[in-house]
């Protein structure tokens, strides 16, 4: 993980040597036979090939881009505190644009979107727990935007005489709320516009001949 120390903040050398030190024995300590163990050590997810994309607000995680196979893009979090990664999601690799994701202004949340290719909808918008490093929900469809004042995901999923424009609070995000727009789609996604004081969006939608819809989404 050559890129994994350049994407630290900036440290003391003693922090650096102890955070170095507590690196190599963690990784010791993980491929290091033991008497009792039968079962071969754990496989990192990153790779010499990975690379930073981001960091949470508080610091605490990084994000990483890293090459899977069959032309697919990884994203991993990684939690510094204990240098736990966790595989997050999965998309076909593109090298015009990043894998879309949002980090939580609580840096609670990680919200990211994952190829299903066997699926109708062939994504779904995945809410990672990082205090937990796991998975706490998925959700079928193609991310739009988050909203992080007001902690509002939306996502988009479409039928062949409808669209309809998804989205949850991370308060409650068992609870989707789905607006549903009458007009074929077109594969081209919506773009959205957030007025965030009126805690709403402003949604451009688009159908035949590329001819824009606007819909005003109240949360």
């Amino acid at each position: 993980m050559k890129n994994l120390f350049n994407s630290l903040p900036a440290l003391t050398s003693t922090r650096v040597g102890t955070i170095l030190f507590a690196f190599i024995c963690v990784s010791a300590c993980s491929q290091s036979p033991s008497s009792t163990a039968t079962a071969s050590p754990k496989t990192s997810v990153l790779t010499d090939s990975s690379t930073v994309l981001s960091a949470s607000l508080n610091e605490e995680y990084r994000l990483f881009k890293s090459k899977g196979g069959q032309a697919q893009t990884r994203l991993v979090v990684l939690r510094l505190s204990d240098m736990k990664e966790t595989l997050v999601s999965s998309t076909p690799a593109d090298a015009q644009n990043e894998p879309k994701f949002f980090w939580s202004q609580d840096s609670r949340n990680l919200i990211a979107e994952n190829a299903t290719p066997d699926s109708i909808s062939k994504s779904e918008v995945v809410l990672f727990d990082l205090t937990k490093m796991t998975v706490a929900q998925r959700n079928p469809g193609a991310l739009l935007a988050f909203d992080q004042i007001n902690n509002e995901v939306l996502f988009y999923r479409s039928a062949p005489e409808r669209q309809s424009i998804c989205f949850y609070n991370l308060g409650n995000p068992s609870k989707e709320s789905v607006r549903d727009i009458i007009a074929p789609p077109v594969g081209k996604l919506p773009t959205v516009t957030f007025v965030y004081k009126e805690r709403k969006a402003r949604v451009k939608a688009f159908t035949s001949e590329n001819t824009p819809v606007n819909v005003i989404l109240p949360y």
